[in-house]
């Protein structure tokens, strides 16, 4: 009762939480599942043969075990597997050439001359040794067929092993004997020699039967009997029979006689000595028809040894037009590999460059991740134990499993791995293109899986999936002339080592990451980000999603593109209008419904267990959407979630707003332009580091006659390096006008400075007054680099020392004590710069500074020039010694000359 409650809670949700457009998915993807559900059997008898005639385990082993009789093997002791099978390539080929109805009618009116498209098998072994038999089939893959292991001790896995194929109409097709201990040490196989030969003498002391070796053609007989040369034979053989050709090819026929190949007009064309080793000699008998079915002619070989046992019993096709040997190039073959491996080569491109610039979301791929992870596990882990299961056989060794396991963990973490780097960069670049289709997506990687936004999309995407697939069932089964193309078996009738529902699911959900990361998030969201036009995303989007297969059901013909495009654009619109989770999980389910309907279509003749776990899976699925939507949980009380990078980005970009804000207001607080005093020529620039120096310089009147100089460097950089320098700006004009000496002017501003500023911040300075009248400059510093001054007269550039202790380091009158004012006596063509430490610290990639004794050749060779050319010059030449060395300093100069 409760859970009835909880579930009418759901339900009262869900009818107030959706919209009339859910409710018109709802109720199409019932329709359109419950009709696809009615075409599909027939379809698939297209492909997977009708259901009613296929032979069931108990007639395929009954079958098998009188035939091998027949043939004089005993199966008492045998283990027994069975299994369904389709050669669907091959039927995918005749009704792509040939046409459905062409097809069907001559595999139905000609089954003799035909190979079959559907049959059963059952395998049977005679050993005991499985455990090591297991160990090959996992790791050897083929210890059946490898002849090397005949007679091998260490090898020696089984005694023999028996498969028989069985058509619809329950006859033999195919048998095939193989194992170390396949030749019987017994004697003549009496038994068989006496139905297929009557009237020859067979004796019961005959130790051996040799066949003669012929090649020719079935209308030379020869009369005498004499078709060959006597085989050599061991001197203590006590009588050897000698088959002749016709013979030998009565003994075929015998066996023949009683399979599907009955009535088939074969006729002999080969006869030929296959192997042979001093124990055994192994011939074979290779007949053919001469009629033509579909392109086709029947080509039969038959094994015999020497004793008279039958080995192998193998019906081929030999095609006598080669442009009925293979479908077309499918739309989702090669291309969709260079679509993935071209995609996957952007991906980890994009992921480095990204990762470099600290633009990606590294917590947005671990989810993802993992469940790749478990799903290629899962995957692999059943592809290595399942042909032991098949077969009937006990669980392998703890190494050999653990080794097994070992190397499917190891696949898994790499496909894990690239899908982490799928995940990353699809996530970055659609959370700055369309953050708000990540939402739901980004929740459920977060682990919040039962709320609202989340259940509704589930949902959503469970009815857009039944609409992908029933719709293309359907129209599939209306369009005349179309069928299904399949690719495999129908899962659930081969014996599995894990659940067909889990693999089926696993396929399902690893194929949707890998299209919606690498498809719709990283090359759709960098379309949309350069175009933002609606058109060319569905345009560009829909031909991509084309090639790679979007759609779990592949019909022949032309049909194949509109469902293949058709599934893409709903995949699109779903993204556009839902977001991205919405379409991941329309995909996965899609596959998930054609799964559970090919199963639902053949039951009973399906495993029961595989039915009822895919029914699980997608009732599963509607009730944590429905758990969801009755949580009550709304997108209001659910959290935001912002990548670190995109906040880390956001900071970045307000600080760059600020440094770039407070770089104009520090413009405006530097002299828009140049002062004009008569009988001088004056120049200040300023080269910041940063958006934001600590650099300051000012030209500022004292008195008529007078006019102050100054130029600072605070220490450090950026932001507060520019609020110091505005200190000291309003420090210095506030000084300036009352017109006090350099000394005395260095000694206020450094107890002002030191009040204000915090321990360990310091400023170099040098203030001076030009007196223009007398041609003079007078210059104290504080700690600051020497001016530079030229003279004329003598044609050299020399360094102003003078001492000074930098502003802020003490108050005390040790501060003053430390200055020391030096005047300067210009004269006509004289030049005086003060500059900033950011020109003579300047690095080369060596290491090395630019230094003073540079400066001053540079200044002294360029004093002919404008200040303006000078300044140039100067900076030329620092950039040239630099080399290209990002700059790391603020660079200030200021320049005066006397005219």
């Amino acid at each position: 009762m409760r859970f009835l409650s909880t579930l009418n809670t759901w339900i009262k949700e869900f009818r107030l939480y959706t919209n009339r457009t859910d409710k018109l998915f709802i109720v199409s993807a019932i329709a359109a599942v419950l009709l696809a559900a009615l075409v599909l059997p027939g379809l698939q008898e297209e492909v997977y043969g009708p259901a009613h005639a296929r032979a069931t385990q108990e007639e395929t082993l009954r079958q098998t075990v009188e035939f091998l009789e027949l043939l004089g093997h005993h199966t008492e002791t045998g283990v027994t597997a069975f299994n369904y099978h389709t050669r669907s390539e091959e039927g995918n080929v005749l009704r792509y050439h040939f046409g459905v109805d062409e097809t069907d009618r001559v595999l139905r009116e000609h089954p003799a001359e035909t190979l079959p498209l559907h049959y059963s098998s059952a395998i049977i072994h005679s050993g005991t040794d499985r455990d090591n038999y297991i160990r090959m089939a996992i790791f050897d893959r083929e210890p059946l067929q490898n002849e090397a292991h005949f007679g091998n001790p260490a090898l020696s896995v089984y005694q023999r092993r028996f498969q028989v194929d069985i058509d619809v109409n329950r006859l033999p097709v195919s048998m095939e004997l193989s194992g170390q201990d396949r030749f019987h040490e017994g004697g003549l196989n009496a038994g068989l020699l006496r139905q297929a030969l009557p009237g020859t003498p067979l004796l019961p002391e005959m130790q051996r039967l040799s066949v003669i070796g012929v090649r020719g053609d079935a209308d030379d007989d020869d009369d005498n009997g004499d078709t060959g040369v006597d085989p050599v034979l061991p001197p203590d053989s006590l009588q050897t029979l000698q088959l002749r050709r016709t013979e030998a090819e009565q003994l075929v026929r015998h066996v023949l006689s009683h399979t599907r190949w009955a009535e088939t007009p074969l006729r002999v064309t080969d006869i030929t000595i296959s192997s042979q080793t001093s124990e055994y000699t192994m011939y074979r008998v290779v007949m053919q028809t001469d009629s033509v079915r579909l392109g086709r002619q029947l080509r039969i070989e038959t094994d015999v040894d020497h004793l008279g046992y039958i080995h192998r019993i193998n019906p081929t096709r030999e095609v006598l037009d080669a442009q009925t040997s293979a479908l077309p190039a499918s739309i989702h073959g090669e291309s969709r590999m260079v679509i993935l491996i071209m995609g996957g080569i952007l991906a980890f491109v994009l992921f480095v460059i990204r990762f470099l610039r600290q633009q990606v979301d590294l917590k947005a791929g671990r989810s993802e991740a993992a469940a790749a992870f478990a799903a290629v596990l899962i995957v692999n882990l059943n592809r290595h134990f399942a042909q032991a299961v098949q077969d009937g056989y006990m669980t392998p060794g703890i190494w050999d499993m653990l080794g097994t396991i070992l190397g499917s963990v190891m696949i898994a973490a790499g496909l894990a791995l690239l899908m982490y780097v799928f995940a990353s960069v699809g996530s970055s670049l659609s959370h700055e293109v369309w953050s708000e289709r990540m939402h739901t997506l980004t929740l459920l990687r977060r682990g919040y899986l039962i709320n609202q936004p989340v259940g509704a999309t589930l949902l959503r995407s469970l009815s857009l999936g039944a609409l992908i697939t029933g719709v293309s069932v359907t129209l599939t089964a209306l369009i005349p002339g179309t069928s299904l193309l399949v690719e495999y078996d129908i899962p659930s009738l081969s014996q599995q080592f894990l659940s067909g529902a889990a693999l089926e699911t696993a396929d399902a959900v690893y194929g949707a990451q890998l299209v919606t990361n690498l498809v719709l998030l990283i090359f759709m969201a960098l379309l949309y980000r350069k175009t933002r036009n609606k058109p060319v995303f569905y345009l560009v989007g829909g031909l991509l999603l084309l090639w790679t297969r979007t759609n779990p059901v592949d019909a022949s013909g032309y049909i194949t593109i509109v469902l293949h495009g058709g599934s893409g654009l709903v995949l699109l619109w779903a993204l556009h209008k839902y977001g991205a989770l919405t379409a991941l999980l329309t995909m996965a389910s899609a596959w998930i419904w054609w799964s559970w309907l090919g199963l639902l279509s053949y039951y009973p003749f399906t495993d029961l267990v595989n039915l009822l776990s895919q029914s699980g899976v997608l009732l599963g699925l509607v009730l944590t959407g429905l758990a969801g939507i009755g949580s009550g949980i709304s997108l209001t009380r659910l959290p935001d979630y912002i990548p670190n990078y995109i906040l880390e980005l956001a900071n970045r970009e307000r600080m760059a707003r600020e440094l770039e804000i407070a770089r104009q207001v520090q413009q405006n607080f530097l002299p828009g332009e140049n002062p004009t005093v008569p009988g001088f020529e004056l120049i200040a620039a300023c080269h910041p580091a940063s958006e934001v120096g600590g650099d300051y310089y000012e030209f500022l009147s004292v008195s008529d006659n007078r006019l102050a100089l100054a130029i600072g460097d605070v220490s450090g950089k950026g932001i507060q390096a520019a609020f110091f320098m505005t200190l000291i700006k309003g420090f210095t004009q506030s000084i300036t006008e009352s017109g006090e000496q350099p000394v005395a002017f260095l000694s206020r501003v450094n107890r002002l400075f030191h009040r204000n500023a915090p321990r360990g911040t310091f400023v170099s300075m040098i203030y001076g007054h030009l007196d223009l009248s007398g041609k003079s400059l007078t210059l104290a510093r504080a700690g600051h680099n020497p001016a530079v001054w030229y003279q004329a007269s003598t044609a050299e550039a020399q360094l102003v020392t003078s001492t000074g202790m930098a502003l802020g380091l003490i108050t005390d009158a040790r501060f003053e004590d430390t200055l020391e004012a030096v005047t300067l006596q210009l004269a006509p063509g004289d030049l005086v710069f003060l500059y900033t430490d950011g020109y003579t610290e300047a690095m080369n990639r060596a290491g090395e500074l630019y230094g003073e004794e540079r400066l001053l050749q540079i200044i002294a060779a360029s004093s002919a020039k404008t200040l303006t050319e000078i300044v140039d010059a100067i900076d030329a030449d620092v950039r040239a010694f630099a080399g290209g060395v990002t700059q790391h300093d603020d660079m200030t100069i200021m320049g005066v000359r006397v005219l």
